[in-house]
């Protein structure tokens, strides 16, 4: 199907192998359904990646497409058996819509979870509380969200797990919010990640700099939380 479709396949898989208890035909199977869904609701000549991460005890597989998408009001009811959202019936090929309801069963009952949608966050900012509370609201809107409390805690993570976004305080312990943004940068080598600064500085040098960092959003304290959703979509 990808070939036919003249699809692009990136693979990102870590430099050590993974152990994790499975049945290799189910974990199979799951992989090969999220694969046939990217292909068959991506346009020709996309581009899909599957990548495999560590998260602390967990092996997260994560599949990526340049297809239709899937509107916000669609993301509870996707994993549904039967679902076949109006957006893609034209491209669904005589399926059934029961491909991703096997992959929420076979993966939760391998005791994991499976989600689609979002994006993968990760909020930097030492005030451990307010990183929280905003991981929770994202966790609430169909987002993975995760928190560091230094910078040297965030470049782990960057490096360990495959992020979509990362919200910087540029007022950090160890190191500015600058310099962590371009280590950011440094380490997975272009512009794919999204990086939005928080601060509670707005001059014109201060968006300069961010900017000069490796910054695509700016964003001023105490932060709107509808403004950040808007650069998430």
């Amino acid at each position: 199907m990808l070939e036919a479709a003249a699809h692009s396949f990136l693979v990102d898989l870590p430099d050590q192998a993974l152990f994790v208890d499975t049945d290799p035909g189910r974990v199979i199977q799951i992989v090969e359904n999220l694969l046939t869904n990217a292909a068959k609701y991506t346009p020709a000549g996309g581009t899909i990646r599957l990548a495999l991460s560590r998260d602390d005890l967990d092996a997260t597989i994560t599949v990526r497409d340049t297809g239709i998408g899937i509107a916000g009001e669609d993301l509870p009811s996707i994993f549904g058996i039967f679902t076949q959202l109006p957006s893609g019936q034209s491209r669904s090929q005589g399926g059934l819509g029961i491909g991703l309801s096997l992959v929420r069963a076979l993966t939760e009952r391998h005791g994991g979870k499976v989600v689609a949608g979002g994006h993968r966050v990760l909020i930097v900012d030492d005030n451990e509380d307010a990183a929280l509370s905003l991981a929770t609201l994202l966790e609430i809107d169909g987002h993975d969200a995760r928190t560091a409390s230094s910078g040297a805690m965030a470049l782990g993570l960057v490096s360990a797990l495959s992020l979509d976004v990362v919200v910087i305080d540029i007022g950090l312990p160890d190191m500015s919010g600058y310099d962590l943004a371009s280590l950011v940068r440094q380490t997975t080598g272009g512009d794919s990640l999204q990086l939005i600064a928080l601060t509670g500085r707005s001059q014109p040098q201060d968006r300069q700099a961010a900017v000069e960092a490796g910054f695509q959003d700016f964003m001023t304290k105490p932060l709107d939380y509808e403004s950040l959703l808007d650069m998430l979509r």
